[in-house]
Parts: structure tokens; C-alpha cells; sequence
């Protein structure tokens, strides 16, 4: 058995959380749950490395008499780092888009249970860690248990970030690597009892602080670039898209909700909001990525198919909709809508292509009331 090493790694560790623990309660004004559960393994980092130092300070200072502080000092280390590590799986949990309930938390919190039950149990933590003659803490013969506690969440933390791989995208690899490495470092500690797997989880929380900023990031860029209620590209995204397109013949069309007022006088604004996402989401299937939300209830296609194409396409959905009831709205959706075509060169204009679609669904809305007709494509 070899002796531990005393403090070397562990008031590093303890420094580094706490800093980091530091710099986001201050700066980091809108905590969502992942961030929550970063600064909870952080936390429980800084608890560790406190209880650790304490427990070196009895032994070193001699003050063998001591030996219930030690155990309880060692024991609440212990629990500190076994919660740090289910905090890191948590926080790729809520990293993903799924919604993280309490009881989804809590089945995930059953090892860390069983490993908590365990070290309160004496004759079982005896084997786990032992004392020596010299007040040192060695591993015991079951240290082994605490590498396969660390091995449980890191193949739950890369089964999580397997399943939801589209979440994490380029991150994917990262966190495969820094969840192996933070088992390595377990292996490490048990097979040479160096104790700089808090050390490594340390590092390995600042590094997942840095994911959680790109995280963030790409969460602000997907504010500015769609409409969160429809869930369709905004006119920011338009602009942007547009601009991708020179060279090219497109197909516009721009619709808007018919008597869309009537629902919200009629219903209730939550009534509004139901139509806007049908409608959104109706898009997305039949325009998945040419479709924006322009303003209120207003939307634009702007597609490279062929008019024929297009203009099927258009009919279709506007079909679609009006054939999907929602619930508690005894009135369908219907939209009216009006197409343009345009070749996209350094003169050409999005404004102007939007203007003439308009014309045509001003020209359209006119017609039908004079028919006091509901289906009547426009050509």
C-alpha cells in the first residue's frame, strides 16, 4: 500500500474551483440549470479540498487523538468529490434539449447513493481507506470501488452526449476526451494513491466551463437568427440568406394568417400563439429552412425551386393547414399568400422582391372577397 500524497494536488484543485466559482456567482448574471450544476461540482470541489486540508492538519500536527475528526473529515471529502462528479454528469445532462426533472435527476443520483451509502457504513469504508501506524491514509483493498463510481457517470456522461450528439456538435469529441481523461486520473490515484484525480477534475471543470460558454454562445446566435414562438428563421436570417443567393432564380412568397385578429379576440392572445406555431411548424415541413417568420402574422418562403415546383408546393401547404384543427379553436387556419419570382444580381433587391409578392397578395385578397370564395389559387 502505498502513502498518500498530502496536499499537493488538493489545495491547487481547491484554489482553482473556488476562483472559478468566484468569477461566475459574479459575472454570470442569468444562471441557467447547466451553469447551476457546473457551480455545484464546483462547490462540492472547494468542500473537498477544505475537508482534505483539515484531515492532513490533524495528522501532520500529531494530534492522533483526534482519530474521529480525521474519519469524519475524510468521510465528508470523500462524499464532496463523489457529489462533484454526478454535478459534472449533470451538467451534460442539462446541456441537452431534454427537460431534466426531479425524477429524472434523482434516477440518475442512484449510484451516487449507493456509493454515499456505502462510505457510511464503517466496516465497508475500512476497506475502502485505511489509517496507518503513522495517521497516514493509504488505499485499501476496495479503493477500487471509487475508480468504478468515476467509470458509472463518465460512460453515462458519453452515452448522454452520444444520444444527443446533435446538442453537443463539434463538442462531442472534447467531451468524450475529457470524461476519459478524468477516468484516467481516477486509474491513476488508485494504482499509485498520487490523489491528483481532484486535481484533474479541477481542470476538467474549467474546461467544461469554457463548453458551457460556447454553449451559451451558440444559444444567443440561434436567438438573433430565429423567431423563438414559431420556431422559423427571422428577418435578420432573411437578409442574411439572401445575400447567399446571388446568382440564383428564387421563388418568394409572402402569406400572412387570414382574420388572425379574430383569434385573439376571439380565443385569447394564447389562442394567437397556437396559430403562429401550426403555422411555423407546418413551414418547417414543407419549406424546412427557406421559411421566415417577417413580422406578426406574416411569413416568407424564399426557395431555388422551379415555379411549377413552387407553386405546388405553396398550394399544398396551404391545404395542409387549413386541414389541422387545434384544440379548444373551433375555426381552422387559413393563409393567404402572394408569389414573385426574381433573378438575384447586384441590382436586385429584397425589398422589391417582397413589394411585387405583396402586390399579388393584396390582388389575391381583393378577388376572393369579390367571389366570396375560399380556395382560389393564385396565377
Amino acid at each position: 500500500m502505498v502513502p498518500e500524497i498530502l496536499l499537493e494536488y488538493d489545495v491547487p484543485a481547491g484554489m482553482l474551483t473556488l476562483l472559478l466559482l468566484i468569477f461566475q456567482e459574479i459575472y454570470i448574471k442569468d444562471k441557467r440549470p447547466s451553469t447551476r450544476a457546473l457551480m455545484h461540482a464546483e462547490a462540492a470541489v472547494c468542500v473537498y479540498a477544505v475537508c482534505r486540508a483539515y484531515s492532513v492538519f490533524l495528522r501532520v500536527d500529531g494530534r492522533v487523538d483526534e482519530y474521529r475528526l480525521v474519519v469524519l473529515a475524510n468521510l465528508l471529502a470523500s462524499i464532496a468529490q463523489a457529489v462533484a462528479v454526478f454535478f459534472v454528469f449533470l451538467f451534460f445532462l442539462r446541456l441537452t434539449s431534454r427537460q431534466v426533472d426531479k425524477k429524472l435527476a434523482l434516477a440518475c443520483a442512484i449510484p451516487l447513493l449507493a456509493f454515499v451509502a456505502f462510505l457510511l457504513v464503517p466496516p465497508l469504508r475500512d476497506h475502502v481507506y485505511v489509517i496507518s501506524s503513522r495517521s497516514e491514509y493509504v488505499s485499501g483493498p476496495w479503493s477500487w470501488i471509487g475508480v468504478l463510481y468515476a467509470a458509472v457517470y463518465v460512460v453515462m456522461i458519453i452515452v448522454t452526449a452520444t444520444i444527443h450528439q446533435d446538442d453537443f456538435q463539434n463538442r462531442y469529441a472534447a467531451v468524450v476526451a475529457l470524461g476519459l481523461f478524468l477516468l484516467l486520473a481516477n486509474y491513476i490515484d488508485y494504482r499509485f494513491a498520487t490523489r491528483i484525480d481532484t486535481f484533474v477534475l479541477a481542470l476538467c471543470l474549467t474546461a467544461f466551463a469554457t463548453i458551457l460558454d460556447a454553449e451559451s454562445y451558440d444559444m444567443l446566435r440561434k436567438i438573433s437568427l430565429y423567431d423563438e414562438l414559431s420556431g422559423l428563421k427571422n428577418r435578420y436570417s432573411l437578409l442574411r440568406d439572401f445575400d447567399k443567393l446571388q446568382g440564383e432564380d428564387i421563388c418568394l412568397a409572402i402569406m400572412d394568417i387570414d382574420y388572425f385578429k379574430r383569434f385573439n379576440d376571439t380565443y385569447g392572445h394564447v389562442a394567437g400563439d397556437k396559430v403562429i406555431q401550426l403555422t411555423g411548424a407546418t413551414l418547417r415541413r414543407f419549406f424546412d429552412g427557406q421559411s421566415y417568420r417577417y413580422g406578426g402574422d406574416e411569413f416568407i418562403v424564399m426557395t431555388k425551386l422551379a415555379p411549377p415546383a413552387f407553386s405546388k408546393r405553396m398550394e399544398d401547404l396551404r391545404l395542409a393547414i387549413a386541414a389541422q384543427p387545434l384544440d379548444g379553436i373551433a375555426d381552422h387556419v387559413t393563409l393567404s399568400y402572394g408569389k414573385a419570382y426574381a433573378y438575384v444580381d447586384d441590382g436586385a433587391r429584397l425589398t422589391r422582391i417582397i413589394n411585387a409578392a405583396d402586390e399579388n397578395l393584396y390582388h389575391w385578397k381583393k378577388v376572393r372577397k369579390a367571389r366570396a370564395k375560399y380556395q382560389l389559387p393564385l396565377e
